[in-house]
Formats: C-alpha cells, structure tokens, sequence
C-alpha cells in the first residue's frame, strides 16, 4: 500500500470511528427543560407503567425530591406523597439459576417482583434524574441519595446489572441494618432494578443530600409508595405512609458513586473525539514527512 493510500485509509479509519454511537446501559438520553410544570399538591396519581424519575428540584422554599412524570405531556413533576407506583404481576420475573443474586434475598428460580432497570411494558420504568436546569446551575457538584428503610413484607432491594459478563452491583438493601448513601453527580440520568420479593403495599424511604454554590446545605426525606402484586387494595395503599423506623448511619464506608449515563457520556464522546482527532493528525503528520523524504530523494 503507498502512502498516499495509507492517509486515506487513516482519515477513513478516524470518520467511521467518529460516526460510531458511544453504547450505553439502555437509552438514557432525555432532555429536561426548566419551564415543566408542577403537578398541585394533593393530585393522586397511580403510576402502572412508562418512564418517570426521581429528582431534585429548586424550589422557592430552596429545595424538594420530587417524580418526574415522562408519560405526561408535558413532562410533569409530582409529589411523592400523591404518586402510588402500581406494580403488576406483570413484572414478575425469575431469578436466575446463580448465586449472584443471593442478595435479593430470594432463591435461584423463584419469582420476584422488578421495577425493571430497562423498560418493559405495563410495568413502571422509575429511575433517578439530576438534570432539572435550576439544580444544575444551583448544586455545586450532585446528589447523595440515601436509603433510610423499607416496609412492607419480604425484602427490599436496589441493583444495577450492566449485562454481559459483568456482575450485578448491590446499591441498597433493606437487608442491612444502615442506611447506604449513593452519590449521584450532576445532569445525570440512570435507571436501576426496583426488586421486591413478595407482593403487597410497600415503602421505601429516601433522602436527598446536596449542597449550593453559595455554601448551603439541602436535604429532603420522602417515601415511594409501592402496591406489589395483584389483589392490592389501592385505596389503602395510596393512604398508607411508611411506619417504619429509619434506618441508623453506617460507619462511613457505605458510599457508592453511581454510574454515570447520560451527563458524563458527553465528555466521554469528547474524549473519544479528541483522541481520534489527535490519532489522525500525528499519522498524517508522519505521512507528510514521509512524502517529503520521498521526493527529495
């Protein structure tokens, strides 16, 4: 192959790479915009299937944890106290036949209940979002969500399972006697495995932890309510309030950073970009020179 080839086909090599998508756990990509409306306090809303995440909001109080509803149209953000997610059996699905998932707290090949991490129809797709504009221009880096408690019968967990060959990631259990912290940075969007081993009305207590760029600490405690199953009577599950007690610190070391999908893919794009841009200028770069060498020899 001659030189002149050998640059043609490097700058070929450097567009398809450019042209290529950057892969991610499941389309995460949304946009939200500052101006979406706030649902009145006081509307009940049963949530049985499509996207909707939580997320924290600049308020005029300062700060609040709120859903956002995806499936309205708009988009629309709702009180976690008037939102009851309605979980059919219809997310049933089996563990499988590994002990990988011994921490769900059920056996291989016996049914669960998931509010799934890639969306599935008739049943909830809830996740966690921090890209309201507001808190993005308020907080001076994210979020730290923190499992507080869970009630209601059977365990409680939260796991992300990136596929492939890669092990499931343990982010909260009701199975531990602590609360656990996740760290969640800014302007990012990720969506998790909701499991529930036996049907019924469940809680899972939250807070949101943050601090503005004028020094000021946030924070804001609220509860997901959950009928698992059918035969649930819904009225009472939408009446219900968490009776449990919330769960203690841990000991410091219980901090998990989330995995960051859509905020940091940008400059994981650009990266990708400025390294091909970089790969391509030093090979022509070194073609050049060996063009010149040619001719005046």
């Amino acid at each position: 192959m001659n030189l002149k080839k050998i640059a043609a086909a490097t700058l070929t090599a450097g567009l398809l790479a450019l042209s290529q998508p950057v892969a991610y756990a499941g389309d995460l990509n949304q946009v939200v915009t500052a101006d979406e409306p706030v649902a009145a306090a006081g509307t009940l809303t049963e949530f049985r299937q499509g996207h909707a995440d939580l997320g924290p909001l600049v308020t005029p109080d300062g700060f609040a944890v709120m859903v956002r509803d995806d499936t309205a149209a708009p988009p629309t953000w709702r009180g976690l106290d008037d939102t009851l997610f309605v979980v059919s059996d219809k997310a049933i699905q089996q563990l499988p036949q590994t002990e990988d998932f011994d921490f769900v707290g059920a056996q291989p090949g016996e049914d669960v209940w998931v509010v799934p991490q890639t969306e599935q129809a008739g049943v909830p797709w809830l996740g966690w979002s921090t890209q309201s504009p507001p808190f993005v221009e308020a907080a001076t880096r994210g979020v730290t969500m923190t499992f507080l408690g869970h009630d209601g019968p059977g365990q409680f967990t939260l796991f992300l399972q990136n596929g492939g060959f890669e092990k499931p990631q343990l982010l909260w259990t009701s199975a531990q006697p602590h609360a656990q912290d996740l760290f969640v940075d800014l302007n990012t969007h990720t969506h998790a495995n909701w499991v529930f081993t036996e049907p019924g009305i469940h809680h899972v207590a939250v807070k949101f932890t943050t601090e503005f760029q004028d020094g000021t600490t946030h924070d804001a405690t609220q509860t997901l309510s959950f009928a698992v199953g059918e035969g649930v009577d819904l009225a009472k599950a939408q009446e219900s309030q968490f009776t449990g007690e919330y769960l203690p610190a841990g000991d410091g070391d219980q901090d998990t950073d989330a995995p960051q999908t859509q905020g940091d893919s940008q400059w994981v794009l650009w990266a990708i970009i400025a390294v091909v841009g970089l790969l391509i200028v030093v090979v022509l770069g070194v073609v050049v020179r060996l063009l010149v060498k040619k001719k005046e020899s």
